[in-house]
């Protein structure tokens, strides 16, 4: 096998043109298909870093006769979903807020939420230094506790190992620290069509309790705030959302100064996952059929070109044979070139996938969910080795069987050729052109309906004359 791979290696570099063409084909192809199965992986597939997250909904409201959808809730809204709904463990509530952090360095304006006392407890992930908030905490008077993030007290605290019952300044207020989460820990995740279009576009590092006003809880049409919960033992989404309408039935009767009577009042129990990302799983499905599309043309360019190649040292292999050759061998020598020229493709492809990775991180993590997360990580390595070697089967078989069996009394005249044996190629080629074609013609089909529906969006008329408005 080693001898198989030397001289393979030798063939390649003999030919430094061919070997460069079809390098680069292989590591664009396979990078592109690495960098969309890194995202799918790490945006669709990976689970939230919560415990047991496929159990963590998040509720939120809809008046549908004022085409309103997925709006937050008012404080009263949530304190009847807390007393009443049965079919969660816990509900919490929060909202998006901002701090501004004063203290020895220069202020600093700090991303952060404010949760009600049961928001980290029901996601399952508990603090590395201190605790969680005490349901006594979130009232006011005695809400002058924070929660921050490991990346705040390794930033600006220096990894104190004294941080919990430091005073902090933030909002001209002293506060103490009570609690620091864990690396890597986000809550609230950046979500998509929260309420009036809210987007959470920092990591948030700083977290309050939330301690409703008096006047607040009067307010059933002040609505600031998500709720998130976790089903109870046994109990689906569809189960959990028809008590939810049947508590809004009430709250309707009890409270009809504040609802209409239409029943476009509701509200709407939302898996986080779904929640969080599920608005990208068209988008990227479509992308990974787009690339796997990319690779089966690299193939079948990659066979073309080997079977040319494999004509040219037709007279080459029959003289191999000729000398006592096994067709065996020689398919193996044709095959294990194949091979290598895949795995040196799919490792330029990697790290082409990295840099990818990385340049969409920097132009999107504010505004793709979970798009800091995503990683080329071991799973995708591993798949990514397979289609390599998946690959380098899929275009050196032909070659491989064409190189085994030259017609030897054509082949070992100077500058013969079977004619059976090259009209066989031809075909063939030109079969995988065709092949070529057709996909590369799916490929700009799909991608001339995205960018028409593209521009159709962009001229979608508003409803208002949108020039020179401000907001």
């Amino acid at each position: 096998m080693l001898k198989d791979i030397r001289f393979a290696l030798r063939q390649l570099l003999k030919q430094p043109a061919f070997t460069a063409i079809a390098v680069v084909t292989l590591a664009l192809a396979i990078g592109a298909t690495t960098a969309v199965l890194s995202l799918v992986n790490g945006l669709l597939v990976r689970p939230l870093p919560y415990r047991d997250p496929q159990h963590l909904i998040l509720l939120l409201q809809h008046f549908k006769s004022q085409n309103l959808e997925r709006i937050p809730v008012s404080p009263p809204e949530f304190k009847d979903y807390e007393t009443r709904a049965h079919s969660f463990e816990k509900l919490g509530a929060f909202g998006y807020s901002s701090f501004n952090l004063a203290g020895e360095d220069r202020p600093e304006r700090i991303a952060g939420a404010t949760i009600t006392a049961d928001v980290l407890p029901l996601l399952g992930v508990s603090p590395i230094k201190g605790r969680f908030f005490q349901p006594e905490e979130c009232t006011l008077g005695r809400d002058d506790v924070v929660i921050i993030s490991a990346r705040l007290w390794q930033r600006r605290f220096n990894s104190d190992p004294q941080i919990i019952g430091t005073k902090l300044l933030i909002n001209g207020k002293t506060f103490t620290v009570v609690g620091v989460m864990p690396v890597g820990f986000e809550f609230p995740l950046q979500l998509f069509n929260l309420g009036n279009g809210a987007q959470f576009h920092e990591r948030a590092e700083i977290w309050k309790p939330l301690a409703f006003t008096d006047d607040e809880m009067k307010m059933r049409g002040s609505r600031g705030y998500a709720i998130i919960g976790r089903l109870g033992a046994g109990t689906s989404v569809a189960q959990a959302q028809a008590e939810i309408e049947t508590i809004n039935a009430q709250m309707r009767r009890e409270h009809s100064d504040n609802y209409s009577q239409d029943n476009s009042f509701g509200g709407e129990v939302l898996p986080l996952h779904d929640l969080a990302v599920g608005g990208m799983r068209p988008a990227l499905l479509i992308l990974l059929g787009a690339v796997c599309l990319v690779l089966l043309i690299a193939c079948a360019n990659l066979t073309t070109m080997l079977l040319a190649r494999a004509a040219t040292r037709e007279h080459e292999m029959a003289i191999r044979v000729a000398l006592g050759a096994a067709p065996l061998r020689l398919f193996k020598q044709v095959f294990t070139e194949s091979v290598l020229l895949a795995l040196i493709g799919g490792a330029m492809g990697v790290v082409l996938a990295l840099w990818g990775i990385e340049s969409l991180k920097a132009i999107g993590a504010q505004t793709v969910p979970r798009l800091r997360e995503v990683n080329v990580d071991v799973l995708v390595l591993g798949v990514t080795f397979a289609i390599c070697v998946a690959t380098g089967i899929i275009f050196g078989l032909a070659p491989g069987l064409a190189s085994a069996r030259p017609e030897l009394t054509e082949a070992l005249k100077e500058g013969g050729r079977s004619s059976t044996q090259g009209t066989r190629r031809n075909r063939l080629r030109s079969g995988l052109v065709i092949a070529e074609i057709g996909l590369a013609l799916v490929l700009l089909s799909a991608a001339g309906l995205l960018i028409k529906s593209f521009a159709r969006i962009q001229n979608v008329n508003p409803g208002f004359n949108p020039r020179n408005a401000l907001t």
